[in-house]
């Protein structure tokens, strides 16, 4: 009696199979700033009474304003921005809008990297900071028209005084304000993953360029010797 040998057929990939699993999440970059000449220039679609900025950072020093996000050109328009503000040693996550500052309670550690999130949601503002809702509150009520606007750092004509020294990755922006769960899912215990389903109107994700994954498609363009992408990653 000859043996026989059975087929294996219709497996995920297969032809008549199922649909093959989607490639794992790939994060191998990120942006590397050195606190000094170091920046991006993009553009910006505006932001009004709700939206949500989050970016993972990683300060390597902190000194008076580390900035994250400006969503203006520092000449023709200030505000609105978000940094890391050190005072006496210690370091906190801060909001400049037109009219009002917002400071966070918890203090940011550096060294390390860090999840933080602003949330604007009907001019009332909360950061989280990894994965957590900070205790402090405020309001915004005014919009921002659309604009230059500079990651990592402002404009050189303040003679490089509000920079970043670190790594920053993943920066997202909204234009309108995350649940809580959909913050909780950005977080993800740590570890970045795929926002695309939430619409990112921006997603900086610095895989060695500074192309806009969102739907805005605002290219950044490196400026200065101390803007560089590095293997370092959350």
């Amino acid at each position: 009696m000859g043996l026989t040998t059975s087929k294996i057929s219709n497996l995920p990939g297969q032809k008549g199979g199922g649909t093959p699993p989607a490639p794992p999440f790939s994060n191998t970059k990120s942006l590397l700033l050195n606190g000094t000449s170091g920046r991006g220039f993009t553009t910006h679609s505006g932001w009004g009474a709700s939206f949500t900025w989050s970016a993972w950072v990683k300060l390597a020093s902190s000194s008076f304003y580390s900035g994250i996000y400006f969503a203006a050109d520092g000449v023709t328009s200030a505000t609105p921005f978000w940094v890391f503000l050190e005072n006496a040693g210690t370091t906190k996550l801060y909001y400049g809008g037109a009219q009002m500052d917002f400071t966070s309670n918890t203090t940011i550690n550096t060294g390390s990297w860090n999840h933080v999130l602003l949330r604007k949601s009907s001019g009332v503002l909360s950061f989280f900071i990894n994965g957590v809702k900070d205790t402090a509150t405020a309001t915004d009520s005014d919009s921002y028209p659309d604009g230059d606007a500079i990651i990592g750092n402002l404009s050189p004509i303040y003679g490089d005084l509000f920079g970043v020294d670190g790594n920053i990755d993943e920066l997202s922006l909204f234009n309108y304000a995350l649940s809580d769960p959909e913050i909780d899912s950005i977080w993800n215990n740590g570890t970045p993953g795929d926002v695309s389903s939430l619409n990112p109107v921006n997603w900086w994700r610095f895989e060695n360029n500074g192309n806009d994954s969102g739907s805005g498609g605002d290219t950044a363009t490196l400026s200065g010797t101390g803007a560089t992408y590095s293997t370092t990653t959350p």
